[in-house]
Order: C-alpha cells, then sequence, then structure tokens
C-alpha cells in the first residue's frame, strides 16, 4: 500500500492525537488511470497509548483515474478536532486550473 495522505488531530475528543491516512494500492499509485478503490482509514488512539484501526471506507475517496480527462479527483485531507474533510477536485493538469473543491465531511 502506498499512502496518499496522512493528516493527525484529535477526531474523537478525548485528548490524544488520532489519524485519518489513505492509501492505495503500489500498483495504481503508478498509473494514472487506475480505477484500483483507495481506502480511507480513521485511526485511534486508545487511553493505554496504542494506535486501533477505527472505521476504513474504500467509497469516499475516488480512484486515480475516476476523474477521467480532468485528472485525479483526489487533493487532500483536512483535519481538525472531531472532524474531518476530503477535498475532491478536478484538475486539468496541463493547464494548470483548478476547479472550486467539493468536501467531504466525516
Amino acid at each position: 500500500m502506498s499512502p496518499l495522505a496522512c493528516e493527525s488531530a484529535d477526531l474523537n475528543g478525548d485528548g490524544r492525537p488520532d489519524f485519518v491516512l489513505v492509501v492505495e494500492t503500489a500498483a495504481s499509485a503508478n498509473d494514472r488511470n487506475s480505477e484500483d478503490e483507495r481506502t480511507l482509514m480513521i485511526i485511534t488512539r486508545g487511553a493505554d497509548g496504542k494506535l486501533k484501526l477505527a472505521k476504513s471506507n474504500s467509497s469516499v475517496v475516488y480512484c486515480r483515474g475516476c476523474g477521467g480527462v480532468f485528472g485525479d479527483p483526489f487533493d487532500s485531507v483536512e483535519v481538525k478536532r472531531n472532524s474531518f474533510t476530503v477535498i475532491i477536485t478536478a484538475a486539468a493538469h496541463g493547464a494548470g486550473a483548478r476547479a472550486t473543491p467539493s468536501t467531504i465531511r466525516g
């Protein structure tokens, strides 16, 4: 698996840093037209300091080829206390243009 994004914040309000991680297969990382799934993972830190996979979703982050002629639709993940946002854009890679991002909030 290859990481696309890893951000940290207190996602569950317990005062400990948690993580939002987005990964894809290593093969799809090298193929700009790949339709392989990307997985978003929410990883929380317990009172004992150990990390635990709290939730996982393979539908919320679009595949590398899902943007068609507009390129990779995944932009980034933003996190803050008790929330995260997946930023999705349609970028015209050759022209350097950037569309208004859509957001998916958790």
